[in-house]
């Protein structure tokens, strides 16, 4: 986890897009499914994303350890035919 200032940084949407490397059309999108991280109200027509509750968000989407590798999808269905 992030210390002392970055814990509370905010992040505008943009910079939230950009640090995540998706566009603004995917975050609607995620937004629209309520897949994205929880958002701080600054003023009345400001939010923002705090770095702390991404990395929070980013921990609970991180997928386990015993998917199969990228391969092993194919060499099981190339097995499957053959058989």
């Amino acid at each position: 986890m992030t210390d002392g200032l970055n814990a509370i940084r905010v992040l505008t949407e943009t910079e939230l897009c950009r640090a995540l490397g998706i566009s603004n059309k995917t975050f609607e999108r995620m937004r629209y499914r309520g897949d994205v991280p929880p958002k701080t109200q600054l003023s009345d027509r400001r939010i923002g994303y705090r770095v702390c509750d991404v990395e929070e968000w980013l921990d609970r989407r991180r997928q386990a350890d015993d998917t199969p590798p990228f391969g092993a999808a194919k060499t099981q269905i190339e097995k499957q035919v053959t058989a």
